[in-house]
């Protein structure tokens, strides 16, 4: 399954008078106040809503003293309210996962923002003589600001989302926990619709749209814009990831090689273990709207990264592996995503 070939296919004035600057301010607080914001979790609705009111009352205070004052007083009830919303929605994520925030393992990833620009995709024989067909042609993409976790899911993440859902633990694990001491080692044995609904789930208990990155954006994430072979640059060196050449023979925590750090400082996306992608195994050139990011298709997806078990050549950023949707492995894992809006 490896090799195989992938599927064909308006600003204010700026001379109104003080009077006025508060009279459009205030009605701006009462917009701000009765405006139905996007459809979230509704503590992080109350938080946005306070958030823009806030704005609204700084954008222009009152020129009288005593309104000033009243002003101030009034700054000073919504800031305490958006602390308190801040506070609720902090304790509605413990209670969603049934424990307190005070853990050794924080079930949300750090997520690191991969600017909009153009990157090239894919590889060249002529720079590569690794090329296989299924990452030709190499071609200019360009993506939209998006952010990727820093490092895979580790085992900690995931055991969140197993205590919150009831959903059955990877095969290896005992009595629903992970391995003692790999906590921090990344979630590997999970299939690609566990993975899509622990993202769901992430999604739900906070609000911000968590998904599996597409190929595409995983590779833009991994080399950068330059085209690079590995994270780090051309030249292979085993010392930066683990794959098979470190002879480590399992898992290692994440980031546990800093120097293999891809130019936006997203760690271990060369080895350690494949990640599962949106994305089905087509052919090139990459285009997102052509039905690849099928959600619903049972076809093959693409996995991206190499691993522990695999040699050298499968860690390069170009590298495309797929495998079905419902497929578990020890050398398997993720990362997640999230959109910018």
């Amino acid at each position: 399954m490896r090799d195989h070939e992938p599927r064909r296919s308006g600003a204010e004035s700026s001379g109104a008078l003080p009077e006025e600057q508060h009279a459009r301010a205030q009605q701006e607080v009462w917009l701000e106040e009765h405006r139905q914001p996007p459809s979230s979790h509704p503590l992080q609705v109350e938080q946005t809503r306070v958030q823009h009111v806030l704005h609204a009352l700084a954008a222009c205070p009152p020129p009288g003293w005593l309104d000033r004052m009243l002003w101030r007083a009034l700054c000073r009830s919504y800031r305490i309210r958006l602390r308190k919303a801040r506070e609720a929605w902090q304790a509605s994520k413990a209670q969603v996962l049934g424990t307190t925030l005070d853990r050794e393992y924080d079930f949300e990833p750090e997520m690191v923002l991969i600017p909009a620009g153009e990157f090239l995709m894919g590889s060249d024989p002529a720079q590569d003589q690794a090329t296989l067909s299924s990452e030709q042609p190499q071609h200019t993409l360009y993506l939209a600001d998006y952010y990727l976790a820093r490092a895979p899911l580790t085992n900690g993440q995931y055991a969140a989302f197993v205590q919150a859902t009831d959903r059955d633990p990877p095969r290896h694990w005992q009595n629903g926990k992970p391995p003692r001491g790999q906590e921090n080692h990344p979630v590997v044995s999970v299939s690609w619709y566990d993975a899509v609904a622990h993202c769901r789930w992430l999604s739900e208990v906070t609000g911000k749209p968590y998904r599996l990155p597409t190929e595409a954006e995983w590779e833009k994430a991994a080399r950068g814009i330059d085209g690079r072979t590995y994270p780090w640059g051309d030249e292979w060196d085993a010392t930066r990831c683990n794959t098979k050449e470190s002879g480590k023979g399992h898992t290692t925590a994440v980031g546990a090689y800093p120097l293999g750090a891809s130019p936006y400082g997203l760690l271990d996306m060369a080895g350690n273990v494949w990640e599962w992608t949106s994305s089905l195994f087509w052919s090139y050139p990459y285009q997102a709207t052509d039905g690849r990011e099928d959600p619903a298709s049972p076809d093959s997806r693409v996995l991206r990264g190499g691993s522990w078990l695999n040699l050298y050549d499968s860690a390069r950023a170009a590298y495309r592996r797929s495998y079905i949707p419902a497929y578990h492995s020890r050398i398997h894992g993720y990362r997640c995503c999230v959109s910018v809006a």
